[in-house]
């Protein structure tokens, strides 16, 4: 077409403006473009009119937030390399011969029953330390426990937490072991979360907890394979297909029955509903 605009200027201030009234300088010429704008000559040379096109673009948005709570955990803990899956080779592989008869036990020791409950064992370490009864240490914290739950007024609604798994069997009330029974007592305390709409308040137990120069439980007890390291492939694999479902089991810990041979392992301390 040999068409040259009279202003191929892209950013400049306006210096004429073109309406209805200056038809007089349009000399009748003009050209249809391909993109939709009008090439039109005037007596001031060549210029475009006419509405640009909207340009029609699909665009897809994709987010995926992780949140990670962490309460009473130092900082190095997240760190260390087994969190995330990333271990030397030697000790990768003894830790998955571990974590693989864990999960051996596990199927061979894994019972249903009459209540359709699973009845499990705990996972002892092959060889594991003397384990103490903790029971010095279990008191002392649960007066502190009782102490601050009443100057909080919250130890009827802790209270009423342990009475509720008593009625659905899932704690049970024992009386003081023989003497050649080996027993040990996990403390516990309250952790109050205000933003549940459900339970509020859960007693928490500490396994961890030992005397001085003895074990705790969790030192006794294989830890079997690291699951954490699978939540990232989790997250990613939810997202392939339209549709996702959720559910969330009710207490679904508790639905966990222990074999009566560990139970002496898990006992704790607490008082009646007065308080005493």
């Amino acid at each position: 077409m040999n068409i040259s605009l009279s202003d191929v200027r892209h950013i400049a201030p306006f210096e004429i403006l073109f309406g209805a009234d200056v038809g007089k300088l349009y000399t009748g010429r003009k050209y249809q473009l391909q993109c939709g704008l009008v090439a039109i000559e005037t007596l001031l040379g060549w210029t475009l009119m006419g509405k640009v096109p909207a340009v029609a673009s699909n665009f897809s948005t994709s987010m995926m937030s992780i949140s990670l709570f962490v309460d009473n955990s130092s900082v190095e803990k997240l760190w260390e390399l087994d969190v995330i899956g990333i271990t030397d080779p030697v000790e990768k592989l003894t830790r998955e011969v571990a974590a693989k008869e864990a999960k051996n036990f596990f199927y061979e020791t894994v019972r249903c029953d009459s209540e359709g409950r699973y009845k499990v064992m705990l996972p002892w370490l092959s060889g594991h330390p003397l384990i103490s009864d903790n029971l010095v240490v279990a008191r002392r914290r649960s007066d502190t426990t009782l102490h601050k739950l009443k100057k909080s007024n919250l130890f009827k609604s802790y209270n009423l937490i342990f009475n509720e798994w008593l009625n659905e069997v899932v704690i049970e009330i024992v009386n003081k072991p023989e003497e050649n029974n080996c027993v040990h007592y996990l403390p516990h305390r309250p952790v109050i979360k205000n933003s549940s709409e459900t339970t509020k308040i859960m007693p928490v137990f500490d396994a961890l907890s030992h005397e001085q120069g003895r074990s705790s439980l969790n030192q006794c007890l294989e830890v079997g394979p690291n699951l954490i390291e699978l939540i990232p492939s989790m997250l990613l694999r939810f997202r392939q297909q339209k549709i996702g479902v959720m559910s969330d089991i009710r207490k679904a810990f508790l639905q966990i029955s222990v074999h009566s041979k560990d139970r002496d392992f898990l006992r704790f301390l607490w008082v009646n509903d007065e308080g005493k």
